[in-house]
């Protein structure tokens, strides 16, 4: 949702470099990320009073000259509502035909429309979607799944990316539709995602604190732990940020002062042993506290400089916003580094940020770190546009 960004400029939160000011003084501007460079994806966001979701009305009739119409309810802060007509601004090489009984369903940017097709020639269930952005229309193309058989029923499956089909896929379509008969014996998911058609992600924190967590990086803020790339290039940040936002890195320190404990233990008392100091303000005690003695203070991750940067600015931002982390290459990386380490929102952004990068150029490395990762959807969405004869 572009409302998002909507009054929350970057100007708002200061001049990059001096959010935060530490020790009043700003950091090289290398290291600064400048507001104009930085890359917001749309994202889904829940409906609000100021934002409210809008009410689609799709209608086919009079199937020997079919007519569209497609009319938005919008509600007012008053409880009342607008509707607008947006049939005339409905574009595409082709359009749907007269759909009987057809289903809609919104998913992302787009509205789908899906129904039985019958004339004296054709007989099929037939799946369409329309852009929202451009007002495009597009054929969804289930491809043999739903050729054959007596399908009529249908829903969108939002949390997968998939649309549900239900019918018989050994039934007869036209006798079907002739004896009102609905089946229910087979179902058939279809991919949306493979076609570019999904719910976007979530954003984890709004935009503001996104440049701000991004700022507190770049400005060294609570630095107290430093992560050394194979180069032997160190980044500094915050270990706590690290052990709250990534849970495989937590797990690994606690594992490591457990042994860090036990080999302390087994060493000789040394009298003059110092007991940690008490903190200004108490403890709550609710965790363990960390004894500096046994905290690591430095981590190794097997990554060049420029992935282990990209990934430190996720953490910090929960988004990907900086231009470092839309490069083809760092993102290829991302989602290997994702996969391993479990990191499900990172994945999400990298699939929504490869799906919009899609091209000639990048559906190389995209088909090979999808195939790597298990992202079904991303494969097929090359797979097709390079090998369109070839079903699987």
């Amino acid at each position: 949702q572009e409302e998002l960004c909507t009054g929350q400029a970057s100007s708002s939160l200061g001049p990059p470099g001096t959010r935060f000011k530490v020790n009043k003084a700003a950091p090289p501007t290398a290291q600064i990320t400048q507001s104009d460079s930085l890359v917001h994806l749309p994202y889904s966001a829940p409906p609000t009073d100021e934002y409210p979701c809008d009410i689609f009305l799709f209608s086919n009739y009079n199937f020997t000259d079919v007519q569209r119409e497609l009319k938005v309810f919008s509600p007012l802060s008053d409880g009342d509502f607008t509707v607008s007509d947006r049939s005339a601004s409905m574009t595409g090489t082709s359009f749907p035909p007269g759909l009987r009984f057809p289903t809609a369903a919104i998913l992302g940017t787009h509205f789908i429309v899906a129904g039985t097709y019958l004339s004296q020639t054709y007989q099929s269930f037939s799946m369409w979607a329309l852009d929202l952005i451009n007002m495009t229309w597009s054929r969804i193309d289930p491809g043999s799944a739903l050729a054959m058989g007596s399908w009529f029923r249908s829903c969108l499956w939002p949390a997968a990316n998939k649309f549900i089909v239900f019918g018989n896929r050994h039934g007869n379509l036209v006798e079907d539709y002739n004896c009102h008969l609905l089946s229910w014996d087979h179902v058939t998911c279809i991919d949306l995602e493979a076609f570019g058609i999904y719910q976007l992600p979530f954003p984890v924190l709004d935009v503001p604190s996104q440049e701000l967590g991004l700022a507190a990086f770049e400005e060294g803020v609570l630095t107290d732990f430093e992560i050394v790339c194979d180069d032997g290039r160190k980044i500094r940040c915050s270990r706590k940020m690290l052990e709250e936002r990534w849970p495989w890195f937590k797990e690994q320190q606690r594992r490591f002062i457990q042994a860090a404990k036990r080999e302390a233990e087994a060493m000789p008392t040394i009298p003059e042993h110092i007991p940690l100091p008490e903190l200004p303000g108490g403890y709550d005690g609710q965790e363990p506290r960390p004894d500096p003695h046994l905290t690591p203070r430095a981590f190794h991750l097997s990554e060049p400089y420029p992935i282990t940067l990209a990934l430190v600015q996720y953490f910090y931002s929960m988004a990907l916003i900086t231009p470092l982390q839309h490069a083809p290459a760092i993102l290829t990386q991302l989602m290997l580094l994702s996969s391993m380490y479990e990191l499900a929102h990172l994945q999400s952004l990298v699939k929504h940020a490869m799906h919009r990068a899609l091209s000639y150029a990048t559906s190389v490395g995209i088909y090979g770190v999808s195939t790597l990762c298990g992202c079904r959807s991303l494969q097929i969405r090359y797979f097709f546009p390079h090998f369109p004869s070839i079903n699987i």
